[in-house]
């Protein structure tokens, strides 16, 4: 055997070891980065921000996430048309989380303050920190204020899920649906959607359903078992049962499979437990 085979052994062994830490697959360098075609959008998006346009923001910095969800190291872009000094680390998650928080739209706020901890947004570098120093407060702040104190308001939330699962807009879907359960959690009581009684409020479910759809399969398994689909009795919730009875061991087959995850997934475990 040479020299070098047992190195590599044991470098395949760490990597197998890295893979399987319930972290790694939202670490940012995971994540491919598209830095020339984030450029501009962040640009754009960070120059709406500084002059308190936070509706305007939105679009441009998720045009930018998606091109560069996190760069593999600090990053500091210069907004140009903000003067030559005008400069700005690259959290987008961040600053999405602000833009959402201004315009009270505080479950959105809190999924992107959550990704931006998960990316690592506070802590790259000190100047980092010293932008995203209260990430960490608003945070909280914002979980809290997010909790609403009857069912029906996060219905708006769900109601928005359902249009999008009809819509076939899974990621929306999921997105709407992590945002119902954070202003009032699953008990599977009735909602007023589309102006009738009906579909039982189960967004842990929908959520589960959403992931399957994405391939996100270990989250989705995860969410349905912490549903209260499977304790619910009566015909209120029998299509749910029935879909959960034939997506569940469709998720097992896929994770047993050894199925990769994708980008969409790596997000989705920085935002579920």
């Amino acid at each position: 055997m040479s020299p070098g085979r047992p190195r590599s052994w044991m470098l395949l062994v760490f990597a197998l070891l890295a893979l399987a830490h319930p972290g790694f697959a939202a670490s940012p360098v995971m994540e491919r980065c598209d830095k020339e075609r984030a450029t501009a959008p962040f640009s754009s998006g960070m120059s709406a921000y500084a002059y308190h346009k936070w509706k305007d923001a939105i679009s441009p910095l998720e045009e930018a996430v998606n091109s560069c969800p996190a760069p593999n190291g600090p990053w500091i872009i210069q907004i140009d048309n903000l003067g030559p000094f005008v400069k700005f680390p690259y959290t987008p998650f961040y600053y999405l989380g602000n833009s959402h928080y201004n315009l009270k739209e505080l479950p959105a706020a809190l999924r992107n303050f959550y990704l931006a901890s998960c990316y690592r947004e506070d802590n790259e570098n000190k100047w980092h920190e010293a932008r995203t120093k209260d990430l960490a407060s608003l945070t909280e702040t914002c979980r809290k204020q997010a909790a609403g104190k009857d069912r029906s308001q996060s219905h708006p939330h769900f109601q928005a899920g359902l249009s999008a699962r009809n819509e076939k807009k899974w990621e929306q879907e999921a997105e709407k649906m992590w945002d119902a359960l954070h202003v009032w959690k699953e008990d599977g009581g009735p909602t007023n959607t589309y102006g009738r009684w009906h579909d039982p409020y189960l967004p842990q479910f929908r959520l589960a359903e959403a992931l399957f759809e994405l391939g996100c399969y270990r989250q989705a398994v995860a969410q349905m078992d912490s549903s209260l689909v499977g304790k619910m009795q009566g015909p209120a919730a029998e299509e749910e049962r029935q879909r959960m009875a034939k997506l569940k061991p469709e998720c097992e087959q896929k994770i047993h499979q050894g199925y990769p995850e994708n980008e969409i997934c790596q997000r989705w475990r920085c935002l579920l437990p």
